[in-house]
This record gives structure tokens, sequence and C-alpha cells, in this order.
């Protein structure tokens, strides 16, 4: 099949982005840049299979660490998947293509596979800048607290909103300790300044260019209560 290394890629960049999106459903947009390039049909193998590879390894270094668990100042947010992807991807097929004109491969020129990647580009940063937005104003998303540990029953209640933002609130039928080593594994190991009783608050923190930061607090209250907001 003279295409299968096309859909060869797109396929490795949706099964990337599915598995990272439970953690980080922002992962998905990842695909829009191998899918991009791949798209046009003029672009050739030769060119067009090195430079989508590339584009895979750096769309695991984007989202596999979110499906992982891991967090770390190296590890990109959720955001950056959105904007710092795109640009990162689009700088790569810019050079891969003028490699591929430089060796005789005239249709993998930038020109034919401009518009579509700044097409991506340009709505990766419209996503970014709406989250940056709406941070402040909407409930956050699982970012791993979400779903609970194996055979532990969750509950979740209704968030809690005021002038700092929005958190949300589950109940964890599970013992505290089984709780507070499900949110290390989900990446929960920094420790937090907020304080408040007996809650314990630790902090995910991702973001190569900026960071953000998601903290959840577990106290015990009758059942496991889990409070987690973004920052």
């Amino acid at each position: 099949m003279e295409h299968w290394w096309r859909v060869a890629l797109v396929a490795a960049a949706v099964a990337m982005g599915v598995f990272a999106a439970g953690v980080a459903p922002t992962a998905l947009f990842g695909v829009a840049p191998v899918l991009a390039w791949c798209a046009d049909p003029r672009r050739s193998r030769r060119v067009g299979a090195p430079v989508g590879s590339a584009l895979l390894v750096l769309l695991a270094w984007f989202t596999l660490p979110h499906g992982l668990g891991w967090s770390g100042r190296w590890v990109p947010s959720a955001a950056e998947v959105c904007w710092l992807y795109p640009l990162l991807a689009a700088v790569v097929c810019l050079v891969g293509s003028r490699v591929g004109a430089r060796g005789g491969a005239r249709v993998d020129r930038w020109r034919p596979g401009c518009v579509p990647l700044a097409a991506v580009v340009f709505v990766g940063f419209a996503l970014a800048l709406g989250d940056l937005v709406l941070l402040d104003e909407s409930r956050p998303g699982d970012e791993g607290v979400l779903p609970g540990p194996a055979g532990v029953r969750v509950v979740e209640v209704a968030p809690v909103c005021g002038s700092g933002g929005c958190s949300r609130v589950a109940t964890f039928g599970g013992g505290r300790a089984a709780v507070e080593a499900h949110l290390r594994s989900r990446g929960f190991t920094t420790p937090s300044a907020y304080g408040g009783g007996d809650t314990r608050w630790v902090c995910r923190v991702t973001g190569v260019v900026v960071e953000r930061r998601a903290c959840a607090g577990v106290r015990e209250a009758g059942a496991v209560l889990v409070t987690w907001r973004v920052d």
C-alpha cells in the first residue's frame, strides 16, 4: 500500500492522544499537526515519513507523561499541547520541507503544507487562550484525580466556587493511605503551601514554558474527602 506510512503515523498519534486524554483531554488536539502533515497527497514518503516520525517523537513528549502520571518542570502542561506542540511541529515541518526541497523532492516544499499547519497553530493558540480565560471561571478537569483507584467507590459533590476560582470535591470510599497513594501515582508529589486543619495538600506541577499547578487536598470526614483545583 503506497500510503501505509500516513496511516501508521496518524494511527500512532491517535493512540497517544487517547492514552493521555483521561488526564489531559487536550492531548487529542496533538493529533492535528500529524494529520495536517500526512494529509497532503503530494507529500513523498522519502521526506514525509521521517518528518512525521519526528512529530510522533515530539508528541510522545507532550502526551505520554500525562497518561503515565508523571509531573515536573520538563513535563509539558495540558495547555502547552495546544499551543507549544503545534508551534514546534510547524518548525519541524518547515525544516523537513526545506531539506527535502534541497534534496530534489520539490513537491515537499513548505508551501503546499503551509496553510493546514498554520491553521492548526492558530486554533491551538485560540484553545490555549480560551483555557487561560476560563481557568478562574470554570471547574477544573479530572486532572488525574478521577477516575479513582480500582475498587474504590467515588462520589463527586457539587463544585465549590469563589473569588479564587472553582474547586471540585469528591468522596472516596477507600482509606486515606490508598487515596494518597493514588494521587502520588498520578503525579501529585509536590508539597503545597495551602493549609487548613488536617487537610494535606499536594500538587501536580507541569509546564515547560508556563507552569500549571493542579493541587489536591485530602482529609477525612467520615469518608476520605478530596478537593482539587488548578492554578
